[in-house]
């Protein structure tokens, strides 16, 4: 749902506009908690990075290739 949906509906209910508006509201909240919790993923990747020591391998690279 976009502005132009909302806009659409000018001379539509307040209570259907109100639905489509929670509606969306309730995608980007869903899609904000996805992106955090890849920020999260990716921190903790990253900062494994800075504890290998070993330098053996990249732990990202392995994270990955273990489909974590």
């Amino acid at each position: 749902m976009e502005i132009k949906t909302l806009l659409s509906l000018e001379d539509g209910s307040c209570a259907q506009t109100k639905q489509l508006a929670s509606s969306k509201l309730d995608d980007v909240k869903g899609k904000i908690k996805d992106l955090r919790a890849i920020a999260s993923t990716l921190e903790t990747l990253i900062s494994s990075c800075d504890d290998n020591s070993s330098n053996s391998s990249c732990p990202i690279i392995d994270a990955i290739s273990q489909g974590k």
